[in-house]
């Protein structure tokens, strides 16, 4: 069975181990959360999208303030740390050629995406430390790394 361009790819996550490792997991653990992205026919695959996803959904309940046209790419593992990806290198070089010039990264993957003209990139070593950065509350966070 084949998507038309306009279906969306809908995706279950359970980020509520991460969350809750960090300590802003009650507001969405017990929310059930569907994604979808768009357009259907680009590939996502990997778990580049994940720190995106989790921003995104921290904004909608309203834990973090706006983040712009902030470029968001990093694995979540379950201990609520950010994990370095494949191809960060590509990514970035496709967002900045899309006029996105902030991104938050794996502070793994720092100093390669950095390498890019344009780009102005920060490293974080956790989902704490990202949602700190902007606007989370930092008497709701558990903050180890």
């Amino acid at each position: 069975m084949s998507q038309s361009p306009a279906t969306a790819t809908t995706v279950k996550l359970n980020w509520g181990a991460s969350t809750d490792n960090v300590g802003i997991g009650i507001p969405l653990s017990r929310r059930k959360i569907t994604v979808n992205l768009v357009p259907a026919l680009l590939p996502k695959k990997g778990s580049a999208f994940d720190l995106a996803i989790v921003m995104a959904a921290l904004r909608a309940a309203g834990d973090i303030r706006g983040t712009g046209r902030t470029v968001f790419i990093a694995e979540l593992g379950l201990d609520g740390r950010l994990r370095e990806v494949r191809g960060i290198l590509p990514a970035v070089m496709a967002a900045v050629r899309a006029r996105f010039a902030d991104f938050a990264v794996a502070a793994g993957n720092l100093a390669e995406a950095g390498l890019v003209p344009g780009a102005k990139v920060v490293g974080y070593p956790s989902l704490a430390r990202v949602a700190l950065a902007f606007g989370a509350d930092p008497h709701e966070m558990t903050l180890d790394d």
